[in-house]
């Protein structure tokens, strides 16, 4: 309880010891005789309310009385303590509700003020990370007290996001949803209450541009129930680039939406990037929320928080106790680490270096007569420019981190506890702030090249046309080692993203004509002798608002096929991606088994990383190594990933004895990048097939489209009318150690990709192609992401 070291101090001084409630294990009786104060009882219980209602000469009128009368105690207490030690800064008269509320600090050069300490609700709903992966009626009683505590004690600002306790998270139920059933319910018992919520947009990889922020935005303010939110954030960089998203978050200012904008996990570089384009619109960048903790100093040491406080943009910490009720609380020890994915970062041997600075953090505190808690969130807030957001799941907690406010750690105080805390080095924290923004960008550059067409029209006088060797069984027979892996696979595959989509493709429908198309192109491509299909768990589902999970067609597709055919192999590629609150090689293996339900097989022949991990990939990494030696998957790989990460992920699993088999990446002809940054020249040194994705530059390379018959809905603003007129002359090349995955949608587009087996351009036709290609700098799918 907040309020226990001043009943413990209480009872050392007053004739009428404190007695704490038999019936209650969080109830304290405060009952002794203080001079200058009417007799008081502090229930956080109704029950013992209730049952203490008649010893009472005092009726407290609401919580928020109680709460002040007992700081007041507290206040008192201290300051008349019998010992010899020097006068202490403690707990003061201003530390009660009224005064918390008043006590607000400007976020950033905005117009916004906020409390000094914020409540975060990441928890609320969630059942991924937090609640022991269960929500109940009991969970949400206990957040909705959370919160109303909190107002209670005059904390006014709430941290939400898209994502916690949502669908994107696997989660029950959005805390967004929470917040703005919460925000309502006490809007009705006080209309005067003014709560200042702050949510944040998921930069997903499939989302692009502003727009994408904007519709985010609305769909948050539907769930919260209002009209516009006092702050609205990035949550974490774009992978492919940023420059969208901000536009977007400058146009919610300018529409009213929000009244002041930040980022999350921006590093120093892009906070000042996004600061400076801010700016130029006359936007002020209010906030930057990064882990930041005692025992998590990233911000200090790598120029984010000088940052902050040179552009004046005021730093949010989450995890400010080093993730909720955790390390610093001096919950855990050796002897009782955490469970669940928080026992994956503070192990016994982490804890027990912990021990010197919480043992020295509990001595001050019993000074000032705080928790641990307490004391660690008051040493971010002395930090200045720093708002504190740690997370609240009960009323027990909402109390003891109002309880960190309204007093100060000494200057000396503060460096002592930093000093100690030096001689600890986290297993990990959220490293994405170290991450260079060109190699963020280059997460998207890869190598590989095939080409790709039959009836070929002619290019500068050259003609070339499939040869008669174009027969089924001679592609089924011309198959080639996928890495250094023992899995063939035909020389072209067959890529399924389209299938079931409807956030990019289908021009946002799906029906039963378009599953019969599907079902077409999958047939047609066995027919054709093309035997390997490549999906991934986020394809057409409802993390990209698909219709029908493409896993799921395939896996139809496939058993439909082998009632009719028993001796069909069909070899499957599928992915697993990378959400920033997916943590570790059980998240891989999770997800597989979630894949191969989806799919109705007990293994798949080819698992992937569809793209780098934003706080890091080693536990992804170990997670395919885990399902190779579990006999899910034949072969793994990458997909998205740069030279360096590409050589550590093959040295991290050669170590274990297995081959690194493949890293997709988008190249075509006219998307030639991966020539350019060493990916290519690795996979060729290492022998990691290269697996292309639109390996036709999404239909460009064709013809299909002209400048006057451009493509519609995102393709268009990646090729316009200005850059066709150069594009339609142009053609994809065969290149060796490449497999291209094109997708079809229907049989005519797989018949024609089976064309393009069984015969090869000349040296020079090759080298003609690649010069005219030269000349054409097309925008490209990864820099268009985000703008």
């Amino acid at each position: 309880m907040i309020w226990a070291q001043a009943c413990k101090n209480f009872n050392r001084s007053s004739p009428t010891p404190l007695k704490r409630n038999p019936a209650h294990k969080r109830g304290y009786l405060i009952s002794g005789t203080i001079p200058y104060l009417p007799k008081i009882q502090l229930c956080p219980s109704s029950e013992v309310k209730e049952r203490e209602e008649r010893k009472r000469p005092y009726e407290f009128q609401n919580q928020r009385e109680t709460i002040i009368m007992a700081m007041a105690m507290a206040m008192n207490v201290s300051s008349n303590r019998a010992s010899g030690n020097r006068p202490r800064a403690v707990a003061s008269e201003d530390l009660v509700a009224s005064k918390i509320k008043d006590d607000k600090v400007k976020l950033g050069g905005s117009d916004l003020e906020v409390t000094r300490l914020g409540i975060g609700a990441w928890s609320w709903g969630d059942t991924s990370y937090w609640n022991n992966f269960e929500w109940d009626d009991r969970k949400m009683k206990a957040a909705k007290a959370a919160f109303d505590t909190s107002v209670d004690c005059g904390i006014t600002f709430f941290d939400t996001a898209e994502v916690y306790g949502s669908r994107f998270s696997f989660g029950a139920i959005n805390s967004e949803t929470l917040l703005g059933r919460f925000i309502k319910e006490r809007k009705v018992k006080d209309p005067e209450v003014e709560i200042a919520v702050a949510t944040k947009y998921a930069a997903l990889p499939w989302r692009l541009g502003r727009q994408s922020v904007l519709t985010a935005l609305k769909d948050s303010l539907n769930r919260l129930g209002l009209s516009s939110v006092e702050l609205y954030q990035l949550h974490w960089p774009g992978i492919w680039g940023n420059e969208g998203y901000i536009d977007g978050l400058g146009d919610a200012v300018e529409q009213g939406l929000v009244k002041a904008v930040g980022v999350s996990n921006y590093s120093e570089s892009r906070l000042r990037d996004a600061y400076k384009k801010l700016k130029k619109r006359g936007i002020p960048l209010a906030s930057n929320q990064v882990n930041y903790s005692l025992i998590y100093r990233a911000p200090e040491e790598n120029g984010v928080k000088a940052a902050c406080d040179e552009l004046g943009v005021t730093l949010i910490a989450y995890s400010p106790i080093a993730q909720e009720r955790g390390a610093l609380t001096g919950k855990y020890t050796p002897e009782n680490p955490p469970t669940g994915p928080r026992g994956q970062i503070y192990t016994p041997e982490i804890l027990t270096k912990l021990q010197p600075l919480l043992n020295r953090i509990k001595e001050i505190g019993e000074s000032y007569g705080k928790t641990n808690t307490q004391v660690v969130l008051n040493w971010l807030v002395a930090q200045e420019n720093v708002i504190p957001i740690p997370g609240a799941k009960n009323a027990v907690q909402a109390e003891e981190f109002a309880g960190a406010i309204g007093w100060r750690l000494t200057n000396e105080e503060i460096d002592e506890l930093r000093s100690l805390a030096m001689e600890i080095k986290p297993v990990t924290g959220f490293p994405v702030e170290k991450l260079k923004p060109t190699i963020m960008a280059a997460m998207n550059v890869t190598s590989a090249c095939f080409y790709l067409g039959s009836n070929m029209r002619s290019v500068h006088g050259v003609k070339v046309f499939a040869s008669e060797n174009l027969a089924v069984s001679k592609i089924e027979e011309d198959k080639v080692k996928l890495g250094g892996s023992d899995l063939k696979v035909s020389r072209l595959g067959l890529g399924a993203w389209s299938w079931g989509d409807t956030g990019y493709w289908n021009n946002s429908e799906w029906d039963d004509t378009k599953t019969k198309a599907a079902k077409s192109a999958f047939d047609v491509s066995i027919d054709g002798g093309i035997t390997l299909f490549d999906t991934a768990e986020v394809y057409g589902s409802w993390l990209l608002n698909g219709a029908v999970n493409s896993e799921t067609l395939l896996g139809s597709f496939i058993k439909e096929r082998k009632q009719k055919d028993s001796e069909v192999e069909v070899a499957v590629a599928t992915k697993f991606a990378a959400l920033p609150w997916r943590l570790g090689r059980q998240s891989v293996v999770k997800a597989l088994k979630d894949s191969l339900s989806r799919l109705g097989l007990s293994s798949v022949e080819l698992y992937q990383l569809h793209w780098p991990g934003i706080w890091g990939n080693e536990g992804y990494i170990d997670g395919i190594g885990d399902a190779v030696e579990q006999g899910l998957v034949k072969a793994v790989g990458v997909s998205n990933y740069d030279e360096s990460r590409l050589r550590n992920a093959y040295k991290k699993l050669k170590e274990r004895g297995i081959p690194l088999a493949a890293n997709q990446v988008n190249y075509s002809l006219i998307y030639r990048q991966p020539e350019e940054n060493g990916v290519k020249a690795a996979c060729d040194e290492l022998g990691i097939t290269l697996i292309a994705y639109s390996p036709m530059a999404q239909g460009v390379l064709t013809g299909k489209y002209t400048p006057e018959n451009p493509p519609t809905g995102p393709r268009g603003k990646i090729y316009t009318p200005e850059f066709l007129t150069r594009v339609i002359l142009n053609w994809l090349l065969a290149q060796e150690n490449v497999l291209p995955i094109p997708g079809a949608k229907n049989a005519q587009q797989a018949e024609e990709f089976a064309g393009a087996l069984g015969w090869r351009l000349t040296s020079e036709e090759i080298n003609e192609l690649r010069s005219l290609a030269k000349d054409i700098i097309p925008l490209g799918f990864a820099q268009t992401i985000g703008k």
